[in-house]
């Protein structure tokens, strides 16, 4: 699993969860070539809960680092971290 950046807070959690409960899961959910989620951990566990559809699209990487490198440039751009959790990652 490729879960590299820190959890959720529970209010963003709970928005994520409401927003997929009312409008669907808008952002497909990405998996590596042997079905690791790379991008969409909380997406695919509050899918999975709601018995909500999701997209799925598969990526294909040369090695690991290249894998990492990936979630970590995806996630830093949209997350919204703080000033030290971005440190730490």
């Amino acid at each position: 699993m490729y879960q590299l950046l820190p959890p959720l807070s529970t209010e963003e959690y709970e928005k994520l969860r409401l927003s997929i409960i009312n409008d669907g899961c808008l952002v497909p959910i990405e998996f590596d070539e042997n079905g690791n989620i790379l991008d969409g951990h909380n997406r695919y566990e509050i899918c999975t809960q709601e018995n909500k559809p999701f997209e799925r699209v598969t990526r294909q990487f040369a090695n690991e680092l290249e894998k990492q490198a990936y979630v970590y440039k995806i996630n830093l751009s949209r997350r919204h971290l703080s000033n030290e959790q971005k440190k730490q990652v």
